[in-house]
């Protein structure tokens, strides 16, 4: 994957999310469905991962294995690992209003994106010498998870299908 096709899925994605909440009240977006999780968690958890990722493409393009796989030996431990930090990222911002979740997603998305802009190689299969284990991980490695989509299409499930106009 390119660079910019990064940051139009990136911005897309932002978009996608805002359309997406377009309309809730504060209530619903409280309102626990997914889980232990309700749209105000999503909000919360993709933004803290908008910041995270910033550490994460520094480590990468520097040549260090991000924080996230150190003392992890497979896929196994590392989803241990990640459903931990989601947990963290959550509890660290249950005090939060909606409007400062919002604030920090648009934030962390924009440091994210300036980012990619600035300090990564304009195709995201550069390698940087990071491995884990036998895995080469390089950007396009690592956002080759569709996050956003994910998120909005749970959120649009949950609103029903056609609760959303665009």
């Amino acid at each position: 994957m390119l660079c910019k096709e990064l940051i139009i899925r990136l911005k897309a994605g932002y978009f996608g999310l805002m359309k997406a909440v377009e309309g809730l009240t504060e209530e619903e977006m409280k309102a626990k469905w997914f889980g232990f999780w309700g749209v105000r968690e999503i909000l919360a958890h993709l933004a803290a991962w908008d910041g995270e990722d910033v550490n994460i493409i520094k480590s990468i393009i520097y040549g260090k294995l991000p924080t996230m796989f150190k003392g992890t030996t497979g896929y196994p431990e590392l989803e241990k690992r990640v459903d931990a930090m989601n947990k963290m990222f959550i509890e660290q911002r249950k005090e939060y209003t909606i409007g400062k979740i919002f604030k920090e997603l648009s934030e962390n998305r924009r440091k994210l994106i300036e980012t990619i802009e600035n300090d990564c190689a304009s195709d995201l299969s550069t390698d940087y010498g990071v491995r884990w284990g036998r895995v080469h991980i390089n950007l396009d490695y690592y956002f080759d998870y569709p996050h956003d989509e994910t998120h909005i299409l749970q959120i649009i499930e949950w609103r029903g299908m056609n609760s959303l106009k665009l």
